[in-house]
């Protein structure tokens, strides 16, 4: 039975390969044939249509696969192009801030060069542990650096250097709890006190305030010029909030630094204040040739 089987579609097969033949020889294809041609075509036609609906299924079947693996070879290159497109991107925009930052740097040193004798240096590193906040410049002696200079950015008082070597300095920052300075009101004159760090990138206290000291938030601390290391004048912050103290004698204030001391990258130290020359008073500050310090 297998063998009767076996034979039948080994004589299928013939007939299907000899009709195709004739099909080819006979030129079936065309609409022009004659003679045997015609009756051949409509008998093979449905023979051809399987061919042609199992070809067109086998094209269509691999297709898939070689149009998928296209597709995501494609993928991954666009991937690539947009990951290279928003290095670069990214890579403009830190040029742009850094050219504003350096700007800043270069109007504000401009400005006051007939008052300070100012020096610019990059922020290398930071220690934020639970005892100090400082930062540790790229400039050291040998750009005439000291301790005790007071440092400064565009937007008003940093801190104040406490250790150098030839090629470094460490800062110890304004809003360290060890930080203090002199300070006044700059829109009525008044000098209640001392400004200190509280250990926190945003945040100053006012000290010392007399219960009917003239204070109210929105006004500017700038410092007081009291001591050896910070001139006056220099922004300190902004006035948040007027708290009384428990005794109810003295009351103080929360102050917003000036200066974001989160994002600090550049700084300028002022090597020497220059007494033989007026100061340039830009609106809203004040400096003077009397130096200030910062008291612990």
């Amino acid at each position: 039975m297998k063998r009767k089987g076996a034979l039948w579609a080994i004589a299928v097969t013939l007939a299907v390969i000899l009709l195709l033949y004739l099909m080819q020889s006979t030129g079936w294809q065309h609409p022009d044939m004659v003679g045997a041609g015609k009756p051949l075509r409509e008998l093979a036609w449905p023979v051809q249509k399987a061919v042609s609906v199992i070809g067109d299924g086998l094209g269509g079947f691999f297709g898939y696969f070689k149009d998928n693996r296209l597709l995501r070879q494609e993928n991954e290159a666009l991937k690539e192009s947009l990951a290279a497109a928003e290095y670069w991107i990214q890579q403009m925009q830190e040029l742009q801030e850094e050219n504003r930052r350096l700007g800043a740097l270069l109007d504000y040193k401009t400005t006051h060069s007939r008052t300070f004798n100012l020096v610019t240096a990059q922020v290398i590193g930071r220690d934020t542990d639970n005892w100090n906040q400082t930062v540790v410049l790229d400039k050291g002696t040998t750009s005439g650096l000291a301790c005790e200079m007071a440092v400064i950015a565009p937007a008003g008082m940093v801190g104040r250097i406490v250790a150098v070597t030839p090629h470094t300095a460490e800062v110890l920052l304004l809003i360290d709890r060890e930080s203090a300075v002199g300070a006044r009101i700059s829109e009525t004159r008044f000098s209640p006190g001392m400004v200190t760090g509280t250990g926190q990138d945003d945040l100053l206290e006012m000290l010392r305030l007399d219960h009917d000291a003239e204070i109210s938030p929105g006004q500017r601390v700038i410092t007081s010029g009291y001591g050896s290391v910070f001139p006056k004048g220099l922004m300190v912050g902004v006035v948040e909030e007027v708290v009384p103290d428990s005794n109810g004698l003295t009351k103080r204030a929360t102050v917003r630094p000036a200066v974001d001391f989160r994002r600090l990258e550049e700084v300028m130290i002022i090597r020497s204040v220059n007494a033989d020359e007026e100061p340039v008073l830009p609106e809203g500050q004040e400096f003077s040739m009397q130096p200030e310090g910062s008291q612990k």
